[in-house]
């Protein structure tokens, strides 16, 4: 290693040489100033350094891999406040983009060193990785890696301890919600002529190039290499043991903590300034998630005559009317904003077996009243909560008569004057 000391070979007079050569050096190459900025903006060696930092993070002792989808949302917001070790360097992979490309971030001490792509999975193992093996494997999720034998021969020749996380139901079917091709849910369906059927009509998998015996039986071999597998809710172990009865022993059931700072809900709603009853719904809705049973919900009279009103704290997939939608929100500041909307009550409308639901485990940290469909990790604990109510089917119109229930138990509908004598009209 050479220290160079800048500015020591010249002194005092660096200033005045530089200023007189630069002269010089643009006499005889008129591009040079051109050519250097040309050089720096385009970074043809920024790929190289990155992948020469990569393999001093092999070198390393204490390296994991984690595999990730990339696509944000509960497991990848697990993936930074549980599986980034402080201790160990962190490497995520992820399919990118259209081309499925793979996208290596570095993290060191749980912050993003660098990030760089290479053109496939199997250019990763054979010409990065090479031999190497990582003591720890943690997958979190594959659902954007393409080919399960590519995830198969990466974990069997890179991997020591290798764990798997069930934020869904991917490893089930390509269908991670259980929605089949008509958007209901299965069941985790075990009949393999309905599955195959389901998959030549489903939007989401029509291109899929497994069958479902295939997909199962690839998973199989992928989950028999975990020496761990945490499922965030019993329900979800359930699921899994229905195709998988052989992965009993390596299931930990552990829910997640939210980390969000919370204020616990103290208000006791009163209408006598008021007209509506304000409904909320947190999060990112999507056709899982519930949108099209709020975009029916909002069609029926309470709705309409304005006595109930319908709040989305987030967003939805698709435009909705008769709704009022915030965008995207900051968590730190979602109890003062429940607040500021003057939200009394919340329903939490996803059609799928949610594995865990952090916005229902927010709702519930707050104490506010809430009300689900009877289905998956979120009722299972909203059975137990003092202020949560279910539906036991699936559609909009039981979510609107367990609402004007839950109101009329409240003892709110008969302090809303015109809402008085509604509570039986069910029909737009």
């Amino acid at each position: 290693f050479v220290y160079h000391k800048h500015g020591g070979s010249f002194g005092s007079t660096r200033e005045q040489l530089i200023k007189a050569n630069l002269v010089k050096l643009k006499l005889k190459h008129p591009n040079y100033q051109y050519d250097i900025n040309q050089y720096i903006q385009l970074n043809p060696l920024d790929n190289l350094r990155k992948i020469l930092l990569f393999k001093l993070f092999l070198i390393h002792q204490s390296t994991q891999l984690i595999i990730d989808h990339g696509l944000g949302g509960g497991a990848s917001k697990y993936l930074l406040e549980n599986l980034l070790a402080p201790n160990l360097a962190n490497i995520i992979i992820s399919a990118y983009g259209q081309d499925q490309q793979i996208l290596i971030q570095l993290y060191w001490q749980q912050k993003l060193l660098t990030s760089f792509k290479v053109d496939s999975l199997n250019y990763f193992t054979k010409h990065l990785l090479i031999k190497h093996r990582f003591g720890v494997i943690q997958l979190n999720h594959s659902l954007s890696i393409k080919s399960l034998t590519e995830l198969e021969e990466l974990l069997i020749n890179h991997g020591q301890i290798i764990n798997y996380y069930m934020h869904d139901f991917f490893a089930i079917c390509p269908s991670y919600t259980l929605l089949n091709y008509q958007g209901n849910y299965c069941g985790a369906e075990t009949d393999l002529n309905k599955c195959n059927h389901c998959h030549k009509h489903h939007s989401l998998i029509k291109k899929q190039l497994y069958t479902i015996e295939q997909w199962r039986n690839s998973y199989r071999r992928i989950l028999n290499l975990m020496q761990t597998i945490y499922c965030f809710s019993e329900d979800s172990r359930q699921h899994l043991l229905k195709i998988y009865p052989e992965t009993d022993s390596k299931i930990i059931v552990k829910a997640h903590q939210i980390k969000t700072p919370l204020i616990r809900c103290t208000h006791s709603p009163n209408f006598t300034n008021r007209t509506q009853l304000v409904i909320g719904v947190l999060g990112a809705i999507d056709y899982a998630k519930g949108r099209v049973i709020i975009e029916q919900l909002v069609k029926y009279k309470l709705f309409k005559q304005g006595v109930f009103k319908l709040v989305i704290i987030g967003y939805t997939d698709l435009a909705l009317a008769n709704c009022y939608m915030t965008g995207p929100y900051n968590p730190q500041q979602l109890s003062s904003l429940i607040k500021q909307l003057a939200i009394d009550i919340f329903i939490l409308p996803s059609i799928w077996p949610e594995t865990f639901c952090y916005t229902a485990e927010e709702i519930m940290t707050m104490c506010y009243p809430l009300i689900a469909f009877k289905i998956g990790a979120p009722s299972e604990r909203i059975i137990n909560y003092p202020h949560g109510y279910l539906c036991t089917n699936i559609n909009a119109l039981a979510l609107y008569k367990q609402i004007q229930q839950v109101a009329y138990t409240y003892g709110w509908i008969d302090d809303l004057h015109t809402a008085r004598n509604c509570k039986d009209s069910y029909l737009s």
